[in-house]
């Protein structure tokens, strides 16, 4: 089932804004909103499909599994448009405690994307998250897609690699590798539920407005066979 097929009460819809495990009936103040924040590229690629059709619905089912409350996962499905970003966007990553970022070519040249990404490693600087002494991150990054173009942070992290799963058809949930990849999600959502316990009590955590000149020049072409095998 799509997240797009849920039954009303399942998934909040606020325009493009969903909310996998409803939404709370008043906004919050002072507090965190949400478990997760999925951040990914919508304007090229097929991430943007892969994550609404088969990874955000298989990550909420495992951690509702290993969490007491039903997940919260913020999921913006708006598509990309220039550098204007909705207030709600801002609010959604921050008030949400882990990023998971799905990296491909398209996400290091998004303004979106790179606000995101660069908002959680401030966080993580702040409450010296991800460095010698705390080196569990609030950033979780999926391996979706090539790898020559993330930039030089994304290339030191730990990463999950999803490339041989990174596929839309229908026929994808029909077959064998469809169990391993809900393996592979499984165990994602384990270390989610581990990271939980260590995410910083909540401030008013500063968040990156996009920005199109932060956006890295291309790397030099290098061998496409370098490209495989990922992190």
């Amino acid at each position: 089932m799509s997240v797009h097929d849920r039954q009303p009460g399942e998934l909040v819809s606020v325009k493009n804004e969903q909310t996998i495990g409803g939404a709370p009936s008043s906004p919050m103040e002072g507090c965190y909103e949400y478990d997760v924040f999925l951040s990914y590229c919508r304007r090229s690629g097929s991430a943007a499909e892969w994550v609404t059709e088969y990874f955000a619905q298989l990550l909420e089912k495992f951690l509702g599994d290993l969490l007491p409350d039903r997940p919260r996962i913020y999921l913006d499905a708006q598509m990309e448009t220039g550098e204007r970003w909705p207030d709600h966007l801002r609010r959604g990553l921050s008030r949400s405690k882990l990023m998971i970022a799905v990296w491909n070519a398209p996400y290091f040249s998004s303004p979106w994307c790179l606000a995101e990404w660069y908002s959680m490693q401030e966080r993580e600087r702040i409450c010296s998250h991800a460095g010698p002494t705390n080196p569990a991150g609030l950033v979780l990054p999926l391996h979706y897609a090539d790898g020559n173009y993330f930039d030089a942070e994304a290339r030191t992290r730990t990463k999950t690699n999803v490339q041989k799963w990174c596929r839309v058809s229908p026929a994808f949930a029909q077959s064998a590798d469809f169990l391993t990849f809900e393996e592979c999600i499984r165990r994602l959502a384990e270390l989610v539920t581990q990271r939980l316990e260590w995410v910083p009590p909540w401030q008013d955590w500063p968040v990156r407005i996009p920005d199109p000149a932060s956006v890295p020049p291309a790397p030099a072409a290098t061998d496409p066979k370098s490209w495989l095998g990922g992190a």
